[in-house]
């Protein structure tokens, strides 16, 4: 059982990805800065921990821009094909998954193991579960005369919004549906959810799959 100390050891504790003070957008597979930047706060200690880039409307409409272009081809990949790029991703956040825990507890003062780290495993295994989804066409009827058959197809670009409260979750909780149903995302995500903007790149999914921004909320 961690103590009182070891709790705040960890909370204000800076870890290497917020060292470096430099959190980017992703927008059209690129980290991208802004001009207007704001605070993130330790809420421990008060102190500032990081700067994050405040989005514009333009960044906004380059974004649902890329992932429009990204559709045409995300749309066209296969299930199996899609489940294998989300469950690439996976792969790199459990690699990553005490920094991400540590990263939760140091900007929003949730408890290590009871809370951060527990939202990083139900996210990872929210993605592998929704990697291995698949809808199924359904044939309503189906005689000599007629067949009446449901397909599911890819929509196109989809906008969210995540909370503050469990910022690694949700995110996740709405991205993993709408990339393995065949659609792609914009989303205006909390500013530690930075480090999942790195794990996209590196879990290899492609450009404009997933744009990330950040903002005020």
């Amino acid at each position: 059982m961690p103590t009182k100390e070891d709790t705040m050891n960890i909370a204000t504790a800076i870890p290497e990805a917020v060292r470096t003070d430099d959190f980017r957008m992703l927008i059209n597979g690129d980290l991208k800065g802004s001009n207007r930047l704001f605070e993130v706060y330790n809420p421990a200690t008060n102190a500032v921990i990081a700067h994050a880039p405040e989005a514009t409307r333009d960044d906004l409409d380059e974004a649902v821009a890329a992932a429009g272009i990204a559709f045409k081809s995300w749309s066209k990949l296969s299930w199996d094909e899609r489940g294998a790029y989300i469950h690439r991703f996976t792969d790199v956040i459990e690699q990553r998954r005490e920094e991400l825990a540590t990263m939760l507890t140091l900007e929003q003062g949730k408890p290590r193991h009871s809370f951060a780290t527990r939202e990083v495993d139900l996210a990872i295994h929210w993605l592998r579960g929704m990697a291995d989804q698949r809808l199924h066409h359904e044939i309503l009827e189906d005689n000599d005369e007629h067949v009446v058959e449901v397909q599911h197809t890819p929509l196109g670009v989809v906008g969210a919004i995540t909370p503050w409260n469990f910022p690694v979750l949700l995110s996740l909780w709405k991205i993993a549906p709408c990339l393995v149903t065949g659609n792609t995302m914009a989303i205006s995500v909390y500013a530690d959810v930075h480090a999942l903007v790195r794990d996209d790149r590196q879990g290899h999914l492609p450009e404009g799959r997933s744009e990330y921004r950040f903002g005020r909320q």
